[in-house]
């Protein structure tokens, strides 16, 4: 996005949904996901220059709904179906896994950096559960007021909003955390499940739901 209009990028390498991801427009990661005919996770992973994908080293287990946060040098990808824990961190060039997540859930996202990011409620059922990872281990923090599934996340650990999500065609409710609790605040003018967006807490913007 630029000068108030959208674009058409470079197209993934292999079609899939319910994946996770991380970083900026001109840097950013795909990871896992939900591929093919009955739409089976898949273990791929691709990275993005700003104008086509190359893919990488594969996740070392096939994964779909799962979340992430991070970037392409330091990345994260958490749970997924059917409510599993595992974790996968990312060094630039190669998957491990890493200590597992406390709730398992899947359709969910995240914010922050490989040492100090969080992800936020999930599915199944709708959750508010919300854990913080500091690069070793995952802390359970404040719960979201309003439990549900796949709410957009902007801004970092410190000050992030959580917008809309499901259950069902959505909902409007948008909750601010100031690094010690959730408050719900203006909510979007249209409710929408499935979003996605980013930005920071002043400037957050959905996109898509």
């Amino acid at each position: 996005l630029g000068a108030g209009a959208w674009a058409t990028g470079g197209n993934l390498n292999d079609g899939q949904d319910f994946l996770g991801h991380c970083g900026t427009q001109t840097a950013c990661m795909q990871y896992g996901g939900r591929t093919g005919s009955p739409g089976g996770p898949t273990t791929d992973s691709e990275e993005y220059d700003g104008s086509s994908w190359t893919e990488t080293n594969a996740l070392p287990v096939a994964v779909g709904f799962n979340g992430g946060f991070g970037t392409v040098a330091a990345a994260i990808s958490a749970g997924g179906v059917t409510n599993i824990t595992g974790v996968d961190t990312w060094d630039g060039t190669n998957w491990t896994e890493a200590n597992v997540i406390n709730t398992g859930r899947q359709r969910f996202h995240g914010v922050g950096t490989q040492t100090a990011g969080f992800i936020v409620g999930g599915t199944s059922p709708d959750k508010s559960e919300v854990e913080e990872f500091d690069g070793t281990n995952w802390t359970e923090i404040a719960d979201l007021n309003t439990a549900r599934v796949a709410a957009n996340v902007a801004g970092t650990t410190t000050a992030a909003l959580a917008a809309g999500g499901g259950p069902g065609s959505g909902t409007a409710v948008v909750e601010e955390w100031n690094n010690t609790s959730w408050t719900e605040t203006t909510d979007l003018n249209t409710a929408r499940a499935n979003a996605g967006g980013g930005g920071a807490v002043s400037t957050a913007a959905i996109v898509a739901g």
